[in-house]
């Protein structure tokens, strides 16, 4: 290994080598000790900055693409500062001790990468307007690497003509507290989480036009965290926008859906529109007692185990949204649990259960269609079912259609609307603890309803019987 090492003390420069200019540093504040080396037969260049807060200067890129470095080894408990507005570093920067600051304009230049060991972290300061912070020519993917330890990114990402790859692995956290934006233009964000890496949307939200990608790398031989998940995304702030969240390539998996992912949300509101969301397998989409709006759910499962929406918290969520539907006729097999109402809305066809689904909240159909064809429908089918729901009420011009007897349960409180409708099929009996039809409760009792029966327990309101 060959070593060629220039040291300055307390910002004082000795012993000056050519290759080593003492002009690469400049240091922000005063009496920082630093060192510096080159290893490798001179391919890597090792930096460490005792203290402080030092800059790499414009002539810090002439010196390594000169001698053709490609790594940069940052040690010491100082902070190394790469601003991109005045130079870039295009090589690897691989953090040992201490932390990096980034700032300005591609700060990475074309193709540079950070690595960070766990319990160390990366400070992105980027531009917050007018500059596409990490590509600027169409048809050049760039990339941000989070290895293992904690990174923020303060300014706002801005996503201009090319492709962005978002990459964390080993446990690595990446927030963005500045927020995301993709310019409308041709660059598009992938996120690409491994062995249980997280992404956290903090403070202000991710604002995009396009889809939002989840790209797990387990496909190319990363592994997962011991919960089984390759990746973290956490919408902690109000009003992201997307069209939609995950997206369907076609493939066997659905490429870009939310497979081997758990995504959660702690804000109300987390997403600003009716969005379509893309299920894979093996997921979780956690509320974390928060209120949600979704549009549609597409749901794709062609192997592994279906996805599941849920709330962790004992504080109930609730969710609202449209349909969901499987791929072609299939129906979708997907999962609604915990502490979690889900309202179904703004919809006008038909939604398809054939699993057994154990929310323990409210279940509310508002039928918004104009009746028949066009109403909107929640069909339980043979084996779909809904136990837990402590209400379920129908709305508007809403239907509920039932082929047999557990698709509710015995304390159900069950409402229907003047206009709603259930429909059970022939033979079938379902028991619920009440009925209210039109605002008024019925006694206990059987009810006819299509060509099934409804069994109400509860004993209020009296019989009369003539003998």
């Amino acid at each position: 290994m060959k070593t060629i090492k220039k040291t300055i003390v307390r910002g004082r420069r000795i012993a000056a080598l050519s290759i080593c200019a003492g002009c690469l540093l400049s240091g922000t504040t005063a009496m920082a000790a630093i060192s510096y080396s080159y290893e490798n037969d001179g391919k890597t260049y090792v930096l460490t900055v005792d203290s402080g807060t030092n800059w790499l200067q414009e002539e810090h890129q002439t010196v390594l693409n000169k001698n053709e470095v490609t790594n940069l080894v940052k040690r010491g408990a100082g902070t190394l500062g790469v601003n991109g507005t005045a130079r870039q570093f295009t090589g690897d920067v691989r953090i040992e001790e201490g932390n990096v600051r980034l700032r300005g304009t591609n700060p990475l230049g074309t193709s540079g990468r950070i690595y960070v060991p766990a319990a160390k972290s990366v400070i992105f300061d980027l531009a917050t307007v007018g500059k596409d912070i990490v590509t600027e020519s169409a048809g050049d993917t760039k990339s941000i690497y989070a290895w293992e330890g904690d990174s923020s990114m303060n300014g706002k990402l801005l996503i201009g003509n090319s492709d962005v790859n978002l990459r964390a692995y080993a446990g690595a956290k990446l927030t963005f507290t500045g927020g995301a934006v993709d310019l409308d233009t041709g660059g598009w964000p992938y996120f690409m989480p491994s062995g249980g890496a997280s992404f956290t949307f903090a403070t202000k939200p991710f604002e995009g036009s396009k889809q939002f990608y989840f790209n797990p790398q387990v496909s190319s031989g990363y592994p997962m965290d011991s919960a089984g998940f390759a990746g973290y995304f956490v919408f902690a702030a109000s009003g992201n926008m997307m069209s939609t969240l995950g997206w369907d390539t076609g493939g066997a998996d659905g490429n870009f859906r939310m497979n081997n992912v758990k995504v959660s949300t702690t804000a109300d509101l987390a997403f600003d529109k009716l969005m379509k969301v893309y299920m894979g397998h093996d997921s979780v989409l956690d509320l974390c007692g928060t209120e949600q709006r979704f549009g549609q759910f597409d749901v794709r499962v062609p192997s592994g185990n279906p996805s599941i929406v849920t709330n962790s918290l004992a504080t109930p969520a609730t969710l609202h949204m449209g349909m969901m539907y499987g791929t072609g006729s299939a129906t979708p097999n997907i999962r609604f649990g915990g502490n979690l109402s889900v309202v179904f809305e703004n919809n006008i066809w038909e939604t398809k259960v054939n699993y057994p689904m154990t929310a323990k909240g409210d279940l509310i159909i508002k039928g918004n269609g104009n009746g028949g064809a066009n109403s909107a429908i929640l069909n339980f089918m043979s084996d779909g079912s809904w136990a837990n729901a402590t209400n379920v009420v129908v709305e508007g011009v809403g239907k509920i259609k039932i082929a047999h007897p557990n698709a509710l349960g015995r304390k159900a409180n069950v409402s229907l609307a003047s206009n709603s409708s259930l429909e059970i099929e022939s033979g079938v009996t379902v028991n619920v603890r009440t009925l209210t039809v039109g605002g008024v409760q019925k006694p206990r009792g059987d009810y006819t309803f299509g060509s099934g029966t409804l069994h109400v327990s509860h004993p209020h309101g009296f019989e009369l019987r003539v003998r």
